[in-house]
């Protein structure tokens, strides 16, 4: 009756209850009802208020479904659906142990079907969570080597991919993402050949090597204009301009290919610096930003002015002081406020603006007094008291000494 009226949460009650009060001689019967109660908890799952309500009833199904695949021994292929019911009640829930133990009960206890592919992804997945990083690459590589044309094969090639990565072992997973890209079987229209590429584009950014990543994030932008990674592609392709852009310039070079160095690195800051200003409209324009889009928006302010910088003609100096303004507004009492700064008394410096240039190095002085100490922990580079020894260096130096004169 409770299940009629929907009261799911009451009847998973009822038959926890039951179960519990069947004898062990009955095992027929507490089988029904251990089957009853998973499939209850499941639908007290899709209707409960939260989340975590809802992983509850989750977890319970799992265990229901367990409990009562050990008393199917004699029906294996009823004794099969349980250990898979349980492992997905267990997977939705969390809980990468319930998914191992009951996959691998599962694939010892039948032969293979349709259902082992997913199963391999699956059990990789739940021993990566587990952070058995090993034996989650063993599973990953038997889904290759059984099923290389199924999509479940192709979704663990990315999954060991990211193991690899994570363990240093770069060379490997390059090699495993190329051979998926170059796959016959798989088309660019696959999420799997997708994420495998934009995959590929962040190991080449993070191993530096920007030159690479450009090419292939140029790829990953004219086939994906649009979607979810799609700002943030955009974004690691203007900074991958930006430090290839660094590198030609402090390539060490002979003195007839410094000239083509130079230029091409001028070439490369202007890109960056007309990518990151793209990206910044963009997202100045988005009516309510999340946190990962205005981090982004701030580092396009700050990025786009030292490339201009680079530039170093009249119009990018005034554009460039135009956007370190607006960064050192954006980030207020966080340290990229005084790399803002200090940027503006560069350009007022170079325009032979020494009253400007040092009021400018004043508020960054003053900035830096009233940060908290935690305005430097979430932000590589200087801390505190290496901003302290650059400021007293600054106000010690002659070019500044008729100005700071007399000041605290």
């Amino acid at each position: 009756a409770r299940l009629e009226a929907a009261d799911y949460a009451n009847a998973q009650d009822y038959l926890s209850l039951a179960a519990d009060l069947t004898p062990p001689d009955l095992p027929a019967e507490k089988l029904e009802i251990l089957e009853k109660l998973g499939g209850t908890a499941l639908l007290a799952s899709n209707a409960a208020a939260d989340s975590h309500r809802s992983r509850e009833y989750l977890s319970c199904a799992g265990a229901a479904f367990e409990a009562a695949a050990a008393l199917a021994t004699a029906e294996l292929e009823r004794q099969g659906g349980l250990l898979w019911s349980a492992a997905q009640s267990f997977e939705q829930a969390g809980d990468s142990a319930g998914v191992r133990r009951n996959l691998l009960q599962f694939l010892a206890s039948r032969p293979p079907d349709e259902r082992w592919p997913l199963a391999y992804l699956e059990l990789g997945q739940a021993f990566e969570c587990g952070g058995n990083a090993e034996e989650a690459l063993r599973w990953y590589a038997r889904l290759r080597e059984q099923y290389p044309a199924l999509e479940e094969a192709f979704r663990g090639a990315l999954r060991s991919a990211a193991c690899l990565i994570e363990a240093q072992r770069e060379a490997e997973a390059e090699s495993l993402l190329l051979r998926l890209l170059d796959n016959d079987v798989i088309t660019p229209q696959a999420q799997a050949f997708r994420g495998g590429l934009l995959q590929l584009c962040e190991l080449l950014y993070q191993q530096e090597r920007y030159g690479e990543a450009i090419g292939r994030l140029e790829d990953y932008l004219a086939r994906y204009p649009t979607g979810a990674e799609c700002w943030r592609a955009r974004f690691l392709r203007a900074d991958a301009y930006r430090r290839s852009a660094c590198q030609l310039r402090d390539a060490q070079v002979s003195t007839g290919e410094a000239q083509q160095y130079r230029a091409l690195a001028l070439e490369r800051f202007r890109i960056a610096a007309e990518l990151f200003a793209a990206l910044e409209a963009e997202f100045a324009a988005v009516a309510d930003p999340d946190d990962e889009t205005e981090l982004y928006r701030r580092l396009a302010l700050l990025y786009s002015a030292d490339c201009l910088l680079e530039l170093n003609d009249a119009p990018a100096l005034e554009q460039a002081l135009q956007y370190c303004r607006r960064a050192a507004a954006a980030f207020e009492q966080e340290s990229p406020a005084l790399t803002a700064q200090i940027q503006i008394a560069n350009i007022h410096l170079r325009r032979g603006q020494l009253a400007d240039a040092a009021r400018a190095v004043e508020r960054a002085r003053w900035l830096l007094r009233s940060m908290p100490d935690q305005a430097f922990d979430h932000w590589p580079g200087p801390g505190r008291t290496d901003w302290e020894a650059y400021m007293a260096a600054i106000f010690s130096a002659r070019l500044f000494e008729s100005e700071f004169a007399g000041r605290p």
